[in-house]
């Protein structure tokens, strides 16, 4: 999952009217019709929505949005509406280490005190690929009900600060004896970008990612204005308002970016089509974490990698954030990518759910209108 801010598990339908629909080419038409219909059941048209994109390779074959971006103002949701991606966010962190892999200035088995003095032990022992597969032991700052009150998440904190809120935590296994999702492991990959750059994590994946993919809508300043077109992020299904405070360093290098759908999908292209890293590379981000006993956890580094309820392989990556919930994910034998953004962390329709339904359609021929 995910930053873990939320729970995001939901599915409802509601009245229909009709969203806007992306491009026309005629092999796809059956399959625009019916996600057109299944947006239009899964949010409501006057309150919180969201956006999605389905691509075969390259080809963009829907885009649809529906919803407000912004309630008070009545502001329609738009293809280039600007989203908080939350978790999606670990596979940028993580092909951007990997590029400082293979340019030579990090090490996958240097440890977290090589390249940050500083921090304290035990954890300063930890190598940095347990980082990224989440098998450091490290606490989740996330975990801790405190930090996620309004008053602490609003703070803006530089990377030292958001280290100081677990580096002194005791580890809850030996890194790699066992699997547990931790942000915190990923604030400390930031703090790493940072010394081995000499730029903030944010702006090393705008040199390596966000520069030479063009991808405009992509912001990672933490503590930047909003971007002109950023939706507003709300809570409540019954009593819907707007979600609460959260400074962009509180997610830091764990979930902190804003994107539009589009450039998030042409991120998905790069990243499974070889344009970012190597092949090496991408099979450590794409292939199953063996834990030191011998079993085996879907994730890799920044992605997990598993098989839907149809036994097709996915890649990909959720997220839910306050105010926002996301999901993406990439089918490789199809070439197929999916991904769905909505601007509520309580939305009428999970993200997930509504992404794996436009998979059903669009790779198996099934009929949404008989989803539950």
């Amino acid at each position: 999952m995910t930053i873990c801010l939320c729970s995001l598990l939901f599915f409802a339908s509601c009245a229909p009217s009709s969203p806007s629909v992306g491009p026309t080419s005629e092999e796809y038409t059956d399959f625009r019709a019916a996600a057109a219909e299944l947006l239009e059941r899964s949010y409501a048209e006057d309150g919180p929505g969201a956006v999605a994109i389905a691509r075969v390779g390259a080809e963009t074959v829907f885009i649809g949005y529906r919803g407000l971006a912004d309630m008070a103002d009545g502001v329609p949701i738009q293809a280039d509406t600007v989203f908080r991606l939350g978790s999606i966010t670990k596979q940028f962190t993580a092909a951007t280490v990997l590029l400082l892999v293979e340019a030579g200035t990090l090490d996958l088995d240097a440890t977290i005190g090589d390249h940050l003095p500083s921090y304290p032990e035990p954890g300063a022992s930890i190598p940095v690929r347990h980082l990224l597969n989440h098998t450091s032991g490290i606490p989740s700052y996330t975990d801790d009900p405190a930090l996620l009150l309004p008053q602490s998440s609003s703070l803006d904190r530089d990377t030292g600060e958001m280290l100081a809120l677990f580096q002194h935590l005791p580890l809850q296994f030996q890194c790699g004896d066992d699997w547990r999702y931790s942000n915190s492991g990923y604030a400390v990959l930031g703090a790493i970008i940072e010394a081995v750059t000499g730029v903030s994590w944010a702006e090393a994946i705008e040199q390596h990612i966000g520069m030479p993919l063009s991808l405009s809508s992509l912001a990672i300043d933490p503590g930047a204005e909003p971007a002109p077109l950023m939706a507003k992020g709300y809570t409540g299904r019954e009593n819907v308002v707007e979600a609460q405070d959260l400074h962009s360093s509180f997610p830091h290098a764990a979930g902190a970016p804003d994107s539009d759908i589009n450039d998030l999908a042409t991120w998905a292209y790069a990243l499974h089509h070889g344009q970012i890293i190597t092949d090496s590379s991408y099979g450590l981000m794409t292939n199953p974490t063996r834990l030191n006993n011998g079993d085996v956890q879907d994730y890799g580094f920044g992605l997990f990698t598993s098989v839907d309820g149809a036994g097709r392989a996915t890649i990909g990556h959720s997220g839910g954030i306050y105010g926002f919930s996301t999901d993406s994910l990439y089918y490789p034998p199809e070439d197929v990518f999916i991904a769905v953004l909505a601007n509520s962390d309580k939305p009428m329709s999970d993200p997930s759910s509504v992404l794996r339904a436009l998979a059903a359609v669009l790779l198996g021929g099934e009929c949404i209108a008989c989803t539950p």
